[in-house]
């Protein structure tokens, strides 16, 4: 079919002036500018070339653009779990969308990935039963519309992560006005963490007890 398109082009425009100008006089469409675009909206020029353009995106983009809300997904030997948030009794009816929240979990070699998202309110044991076993926790601490430091330490407790990373919380980077990570800390009985550049996970070093690691931010 697109061999038949691009043998379109070997057409002179002068065999088809004659047939186009009489299928825009039925139309009604002499002396406007409808002449000048309809027929070279869809000819075969335009067509190759979208072709061309479609044909250079790559498969992980198109995978990528599957993932939209709550289901199940595996890309790439990947498990991925969305989970829809809505705060469970919370959420009053008839309450726009904005507190929809969608929890993913990654599941790649045995370790499991949560990041939480937006999260406003403490999920429902329904929900918290379908995100299953989680290793590591990326959890929002800073407030600001999202979970605070002692929302999110709630949350943690019922999730039982083998470790938790901080996010969405106060930097000298961050003009928006979040609580500092301090204060997460501190809700989590912890004195003080050290931080570092990345952090590798195997099962064999995932600590049994819940551990807090706080990652260095990088600025773009």
């Amino acid at each position: 079919m697109f061999a038949f398109l691009l043998g379109t082009m070997i057409i002179p425009f002068t065999v088809i002036v004659i047939p186009l100008y009489f299928i825009m006089r039925d139309l009604k469409w002499i002396d406007t500018f409808w002449p000048l675009i309809i027929p070279g909206v869809a000819n075969a020029f335009g067509i190759f070339f979208m072709r061309q353009y479609i044909s250079t995106i790559t498969v992980e983009l198109l995978d990528a653009a599957r993932i939209d809300g709550a289901g199940e997904f595996e890309i790439g030997g990947v498990f991925i779990t969305g989970v829809q948030t809505d705060g469970g009794s919370s959420r009053k009816k008839g309450k726009d969308d904005a507190a929809r929240n969608t929890i993913y979990v990654f599941d790649y070699d045995g370790i499991t990935v949560a990041h939480l998202g937006d999260l406003k309110h403490t999920p429902t044991q329904s929900e918290i039963e379908s995100l299953g076993t989680i290793n590591v926790a990326l959890v929002p601490v800073g407030g600001g519309g999202g979970l605070n430091a002692a929302k999110a330490a709630e949350i943690i407790s019922l999730l039982e992560p083998n470790l938790v990373i901080p996010m969405h919380y106060s930097t000298p980077a961050v003009k928006l006005p979040l609580d500092t990570l301090n204060k997460f800390i501190k809700e989590m009985g912890l004195s003080q963490t050290e931080t570092q550049p990345s952090l590798k996970v195997t099962r064999s070093s995932l600590p049994h007890e819940t551990h807090v690691s706080v990652l260095e931010y990088q600025t773009s």
